[in-house]
């Protein structure tokens, strides 16, 4: 027990190693249910089988008495180091023939996944899947055991009863089904196992930010982490740079506001149209329009701003030549959750689509409409992390707030990118950890802000 686990979405799991004649064994309990069976487990073969078989997961307690064990083959058995999964004497075949993309090679962890579906035998019912993918198929017939019979065996981990070989593999996560997995349940097990925790830092950079804050550090001021040198400065002394980070495990430190607001110098930050993109979380609706990431420096000077309306609502806009675009979003986001933001404006075609917390969200028309054209302007504004430079009696971080005690806004990171891009779901720190938030009235927590400038589309991915 104790070795490293072969999961690298768990890799602080363990697995267990088997070597010579160790084993498991677990009691009998019926294990095949009236619509079949499932074998499902990791693992990472060391060494092939000397002679016939080793057994993988196994229920074999005597020559013919067995149904479900499932086996690693060995020389004269057909593909050496191939899997063969079993249905009991009683069944045709006893077990499926081997072919050569079934076999395992050496020092490789695989996800593995047998299955038999005892009501539709004549459809390929009995199923080898091997990283998600079906690798042998076969029909089999439909017998069930009876109860007390051979569906009612011990289990063994290792060397069985039938096949008493040294083993050599580690092995984890087995789990044992009386019923047949879907294709689309293997292929969602084996992407949830596989399923690397992202790098929040390494994963924003990979996307070429053209201005990235992770507000980290001592301060004053929050450095451009890119590389571009857009470094963001705060106006007056009400924050404080060493705040607990907000995307745990990430050690890097938030930085909290009070009363205060980040303002960039002014830069360019427009390609081929734009995407922001921000997790926030509001308890109450504000009395005001509330800048929440912008580039508002004046009553009409702001182009890709997103506000939170005093019904709640999220309002992104656009600004070109040919006017100004908005649209508030149907759902009214402050109820005191967690709500991954994203805005995103293709310049060429003309779209834009607002997401909410990975699916796009039902809104309704404020100003202008998609498709909707024209050159960008005011292109060169700063970034305004809360209260901007239009809506400052009422912003979120103003000090003069009207807002009951209890209430409060936080957005735990912000990106802000020019590029269309595709994938939403990637940055969203919810698919990858759990984010636990708190703060009083006018205050605010910011782990990482990023600016990029391309649209976005959007990416569904297994983080």
């Amino acid at each position: 027990f104790g070795r490293g686990s072969l999961l690298s979405a768990e890799p602080d799991g363990k697995s267990i190693s088997l070597a010579g004649l160790d084993r498991i064994v677990v009691p009998g309990f019926e294990k095949v249910g009236a619509t079949g069976f499932s074998a499902e487990y990791w693992v990472r073969v060391t060494q092939y089988p000397g002679a016939c078989c080793d057994s993988l997961v196994s229920d074999g307690e005597s020559a013919g008495d067995f149904f479900m064990m499932n086996y690693l083959l060995g020389p004269g058995q057909g593909e050496n180091g191939a899997i063969r999964p079993h249905f009991g004497t009683g069944n045709a075949p006893v077990a499926l023939s081997t072919a050569k993309p079934n076999v395992l090679a050496l020092n490789q962890v695989y996800h593995v996944v047998t299955t038999w579906d005892a009501q539709d035998p004549n459809n390929n019912n009995g199923k080898i899947f091997i990283n998600g993918v079906v690798v042998l198929e076969g029909n089999v017939s439909g017998n069930v055991p009876a109860p007390g019979g051979t569906g009612d065996n011990m289990i063994f981990i290792g060397r069985d009863n039938r096949e008493n070989l040294p083993s050599h593999f580690y092995i984890d996560e087995v789990a044992l089904y009386d019923k047949p997995l879907t294709s689309a349940q293997v292929l969602a097990h084996y992407a949830a196992g596989a399923a690397r925790r992202a790098s929040f830092p390494d994963e924003v950079l990979a996307d070429e930010p053209v201005a990235y804050w992770r507000l980290g550090g001592e301060g004053p001021s929050a450095m451009d982490a890119s590389g571009n040198g857009h470094t963001a400065a705060p106006d007056i002394d009400l924050f404080s740079f060493g705040a607990d980070s907000l995307i745990p495990p990430d050690s890097d430190t938030a930085l909290e506001l009070m009363g205060d607001r980040l303002v960039t110098e002014p830069f360019e930050k427009f390609e081929t149209g734009f995407t922001v993109e921000f997790v926030m979380k509001s308890d109450t609706r504000p009395r005001g329009f509330t800048n929440l990431v912008g580039d508002g420096e004046s009553g009409g000077s702001f182009n890709l701003m997103v506000y939170l309306t005093p019904a709640g609502q999220v309002r992104p806009h656009i600004q070109t030549d040919a006017g100004v675009f908005a649209v508030d979003s149907v759902q009214n986001i402050a109820d005191g959750r967690l709500h991954h933001i994203v805005s995103t404006w293709d310049n060429s075609s003309g779209v834009h689509a607002l997401y909410i917390d990975g699916e796009v969200a039902e809104v309704n028309a404020v100003a202008g409409a998609v498709p909707f054209l024209g050159e960008p302007v005011n292109t060169g504004n700063p970034i305004f992390l809360g209260r901007d430079g239009r809506e400052g009696g009422g912003g979120t971080l103003s000090s003069s707030m009207k807002w009951p005690s209890t209430t409060g806004l936080c957005l735990p990171s912000v990106l802000l990118r020019t590029l269309p891009r595709s994938i939403f779901r990637l940055h969203h720190p919810m698919n990858h950890l759990s984010i636990l938030v708190t703060w009083t009235t006018c205050r605010m927590d910011w782990p990482t802000t990023l600016i990029s400038t391309k649209p976005r589309e959007r990416r569904m991915d297994s983080l």
